[in-house]
């Protein structure tokens, strides 16, 4: 009797997850580069999602998203504002550590893959010609424009929620080189992308 009351107590906290989600994020935007200041605007993020239980407390979480980022830098001589987005998809695989074996909270890292078009211009007939950087480190916004098509990122952050509803904030770091243009001096422009979102997910 003893054993059917533990067994019965264990089978009530085995709740096993294994549903899809849709979700949206707000996106921030950062871009590390000698030389050149990135202040971030808001973008946006739509996601298809997938999250399973492996563990009573482990989940894997699978997710699709297709970003917009925002973001802005200074004309060099006149300090106008130029404004950049840019649009790419993400692949995310992440594994979510249960707090307490609880649904209700849950510490999420792992890899993701980026496939990322170029930036651009909001304005492309007012600065297409423009000058950014520094006086000794000159950029044309066409070689800024240039991106490497592909990134790898490292995720982490958290979500917290019920069954069907959660919310989550999340920080991605670029490992690899996001720019392939080259400055005015012929030198390969070295920047490393990371970004924060924050969103919501509804699971079915």
């Amino acid at each position: 009797m003893v054993f059917i009351s533990g067994y019965s107590i264990q089978a009530q906290r085995y709740t096993p997850i294994n549903y899809l989600g849709i979700g949206v994020e707000a996106t921030s935007y950062r871009l590390d580069i000698d030389d050149l200041t990135v202040d971030s605007n808001l973008g946006y993020k739509f996601v298809l999602e997938t999250r399973g239980q492996i563990r009573d407390d482990f989940d894997f979480i699978y997710s699709l998203g297709v970003y917009n980022h925002n973001f802005s830098t200074r004309e060099l001589l006149t300090n106008q504002e130029i404004e950049f987005s840019q649009l790419g998809a993400e692949l995310n695989f992440l594994f979510a550590w249960k707090i307490a074996q609880s649904n209700h909270f849950s510490i999420e890292l792992g890899p993701s893959l980026l496939f990322n078009g170029d930036y651009k211009l909001k304005d492309e007939s007012a600065f297409e010609n423009s000058q950014i950087g520094s006086l000794s480190n000159t950029i044309t916004v066409s070689e800024f424009q240039k991106n490497n098509p592909f990134n790898v990122n490292g995720v982490i952050g958290f979500s917290t929620g019920v069954t069907h509803f959660r919310l989550m904030a999340h920080y991605h770091y670029g490992f690899l080189n996001n720019l392939s243009g080259q400055d005015n001096l012929g030198n390969d422009l070295e920047g490393k992308a990371r970004f924060y979102t924050f969103g919501l997910r509804f699971y079915f």
